[in-house]
């Protein structure tokens, strides 16, 4: 590599004369500026001295004024009327006179007798009456003293610098009045003044700076004009640098110019004609370089070419997740691409002579030989767009297989090329498409049976609270030894079985109202073991495995246990012969959720119920049935088909999700995931009452079928109670704004056509937010009884209810304090 030299710059050249002539540059202009400093404050002590000695002149005149003795004389005598008249004489001539010097405020003058009176004042060009706050003056003894000390009293003024100074003080001169006769002291004038330092000083301070300026222009100039000279000798030799910087970077097309004169120009010649030597000898290299270059080219360029011709093919396949394979006749491979070891595991080497089915599926590999045949026998295309293959982990891989047959020259067939495209994640994606859409189908035919059991679950509550009322009534009327009372106490048993049986609809639907409260599950299947040990057959054993460390959820107990009571009888049933069912519960966080959990918006830890029987299992039809309200495999009177409609209702309401995994002759699990809380357990235990009696008040009983109307009124008119009824909200509000005093309590249906049994509660309260309302209804309004009563309502009851529970119900409210 050349040796690089610095470029020829002017400070290179001339550094020392530079720097020399900066040194005299700052030690001229320093003394320039400071003589000037020197002539300014010369000139500035002078101007201050000039100024005080005016202001003692100024004070002389006015003590030798005529009429300041005179004035002083006058008072001294004690003729006042002569000195008034003096005294007026003497202001207008101090005032004049004040005026001509032009005085610079602020100022003061004043007279002072012998004693110290002060007799004239004269302040800023006013005259002032005398002030009683003002500081005597001294003595005239005192002042007589220092008139021979050379004037002590005035204080000495220093000048700092020669810009913006101010005065220390006020100066004070003063004068004696002598009188003419013994020569002894009779008053003083005393004048106190600031010296305007700033005013006068002002035009001195503008010629130090324009002196100041005009040195510095002056020694700027004589800079330049010696730069300039420097630069004139100097510049030749930079250029002729710059030039042999060019030639040592290899730029021998720039020439060098003469410049300079002497020996600098027979240098620049000398330059110029080794660049001409140099430039046709670095020509004559470039194009010898130029050849061997061309050569090396192309013979790059050959490699290149063998190089991608061999790598071409592996290359394609590997980037499109594609495998290029060659079979024979036989079906044998022959030759297979290495991006078959990425999408299955095996390396090529391992194929080499093997069959192709051999890494397919037993069951697929007919009807791969049958494609295969078409091609090698017919000339036909191959393909194959779903084609399994197990990957050397036995994982299977789905690939879409595609080839043409092999000719030889004659046209003969020999085998087959093709090549095996990666479509594994394509048809998983689909198959997990195909899962969210039977699973989106199956919660929408879930939610239409929920809507379609409800609202006949209502129906039935009407129908039973009709049925079990009035057999309540009429087994009250009955004597124990009454022949019908029998047939009566089987209807009312068969109509709470019904009320059974619609409470589990009501559950599917979730629709019934649930008291959720903070629980341990292991404690929920603990208390439940207990109930079921005895019905359960002695050949069927129960484990559990129950983690201690479980997390509480937040549920209702009562609707836990139906949910473990439905599933045990359940897998009791699958398991006629004996068996074995297992119970365990486990946390789960909400990383380590299985994908289809996750996909029901469970994003929280959750807590697994997962209950396993080794019975005779399900197929994948009745799998799809199972919580459909009413369906059952067991025989006829076996079964409501009710069970797993409620589990299925009760788990969905508590947000959870259930699973049933099962195969025929291999058992059942069921799966409940149920959110977790951070809560503490709550236990909550119930608390008996006593049974109230009737009462005398009114009640307004409203429902829309007439037969509950009547029932509850010969129900309440039973106990005691006097009963109006209306059928709609409409009638119940005309009569409660008419007899609102009278009314005592409202009976109120919420499903009625019209106004509704909501809107009805809310105008009555706006009517008298003191009216007392039980709301009556077979399931509550969003399946919360809570929000109703925080609307107002005094109480809820539930149809169908029995006779006794209504008019405790009744008495309880009525017993209120409002």
């Amino acid at each position: 590599m050349p040796p690089s030299f610095p470029p020829l710059s002017k400070w290179g050249l001339s550094r020392r004369m530079f720097g020399w002539l900066m040194l005299f540059f700052l030690l001229a202009a320093s003394i320039g500026v400071g003589f000037n400093y020197i002539l300014a404050r010369q000139s500035t002590e002078r101007l201050v001295q000039e100024y005080i000695q005016q202001r003692r002149m100024d004070l002389q005149f006015m003590a030798n004024l005529p009429t300041m003795s005179m004035f002083v004389m006058d008072l001294r005598l004690g003729l006042l009327e002569e000195a008034a008249f003096f005294r007026q004489e003497l202001e207008r001539s101090l005032m004049r006179y004040l005026e001509q010097a032009s005085v610079t405020p602020p100022y003061r003058l004043t007279l002072v007798a012998k004693d110290g009176e002060t007799l004239l004042d004269i302040r800023n060009g006013r005259i002032l009456l005398k002030d009683p706050l003002d500081q005597p003056h001294p003595p005239i003894s005192e002042l007589w003293s220092q008139a021979f000390e050379d004037h002590t009293f005035l204080p000495s003024l220093e000048l700092a610098r020669p810009f913006h100074r101010k005065p220390e003080g006020t100066l004070t001169d003063f004068f004696l009045l002598l009188d003419s006769v013994h020569q002894s002291p009779i008053g003083a004038l005393v004048f106190e003044y600031q010296v305007p330092l700033n005013q006068l000083l002002a035009s001195e301070e503008r010629i130090l700076l324009f002196n100041i300026g005009w040195s510095i222009l002056g020694l700027s100039a004589l800079f330049g004009i010696f730069s300039l000279i420097v630069d004139h000798h100097i510049r030749p030799l930079r250029q002729l640098t710059g030039a042999v910087e060019e030639m040592i970077q290899g730029r021998l097309d720039i020439p060098v110019q003469k410049v300079g004169f002497g020996e600098t120009r027979i240098l620049a010649t000398s330059f110029e004609a080794l660049r001409q030597r140099l430039s046709e000898s670095f020509e004559e290299i470039q194009l010898r370089n130029q050849e061997l270059a061309d050569l090396l080219q192309e013979q790059q360029r050959i490699s290149s070419q063998l190089r991608e011709s061999t790598s071409r093919f592996d290359q394609l396949a590997e980037q499109s997740r594609s495998f290029v394979w060659e079979v024979d006749a036989d079906g044998r491979y022959i030759r297979i691409s290495t991006v078959v070891q990425t999408v299955t595991g095996h390396r090529p080497e391992e194929l080499l002579g093997k069959h192709f089915t051999e890494i397919c599926p037993v069951t697929e590999r007919a009807a791969y030989l049958e494609a295969f045949a078409a091609t090698t026998e017919h000339g036909r295309q191959l393909s194959l767009p779903l084609k399994q293959i197990i990957a050397k982990d036995g994982s299977t891989v789905w690939v879409n297989s595609r080839g043409m047959p092999l000719r030889d020259e004659a046209g003969r067939i020999y085998g087959a090329h093709g090549g095996d495209t990666d479509i594994t994640k394509r048809v998983q994606a689909e198959q997990d498409n195909a899962h969210l859409q039977s699973q989106l189908l199956h919660a929408h035919k879930m939610e239409a049976i929920g809507t379609m059991a409800g609202g006949i679950a209502h129906d039935f509550n009407n129908l039973l609270q009709v049925m079990n009322g009035y057999a309540q009534l009429l087994l009250a009327k009955k004597g124990q030894n009454d022949p019908d009372r029998k047939a009566l106490e089987q209807i009312s048993t068969t109509g709470r079985r019904a009320v059974t049986l619609v409470s589990q609809l009501l559950t599917f639907s979730r629709k019934l109202e649930s008291q959720r409260i903070p629980m341990d599950l292991n404690h929920e299947i603990r208390e439940t073991k207990k109930m079921w040990q005895e019905s359960l057959p002695r050949m069927i054993q129960v484990e559990t495995d129950l983690d201690e460390s479980i997390w509480p959820i937040i549920a209702d107990p009562i609707q836990i246990q139906q949910v473990l009571l439905n599933l045990v009888h359940n897998a009791a049933d699958a398991m006629p012969g004996g068996g074995v069912l297992r119970i365990s519960t486990k946390n789960i966080p909400a990383h380590d959720l299985p994908a289809d959990v996750r996909r029901q918006d469970h994003s929280g830890n959750v807590v697994l119920l997962c209950l396993s029987d080794t019975g005779h299992g399900m197929d994948q039809k009745t799998l799809e049935r199972i919580y459909d309200p009413f369906f059952t495999t067991k025989e006829v009177g076996k079964g409501t088909g009710l069970g797993l409609a409620s589990a299925y209702g009760i788990v969905t309401s508590h947000d959870g999700f259930i699973q049933c995994k099962s195969e025929p002759g291999r058992g059942t699990t069921f799966q409940i995931f149920l959110p977790a809380t951070e809560q503490s357990e709550k236990r909550s235990f119930g608390e008996e009452e006593g049974k109230l009696v009737g009462g005398t008040e009114t009640v307004l009983v409203v429902d829309d079928v007439p037969e509950i109307r009547n029932l509850t009124r010969e129900v309440l008119e039973s106990g005691g109670y006097s009963v109006i009824h209306a059928g709609s909200g409409e009638e119940a509000l005309d009569i409660f704004r008419k007899q609102s005093a009278a009314i005592d309590l409202v009976v109120l249906d919420l499903n009625m056509p019209g106004m509704g049994g909501l809107r009805c509660l809310l105008d009555l309260l706006a009517h008298n937010p003191l009216a007392k309302v039980l709301i009556a209804s077979g399931y509550s309004v969003q399946g919360n009884a809570s929000e109703l009563l925080a609307q107002g309502a005094a109480g809820f009851i539930g149809k169908p209810y029995r006779m006794q529970e209504l008019l405790d119900t009744v008495r309880r409210i009525l017993e209120q304090e409002t």
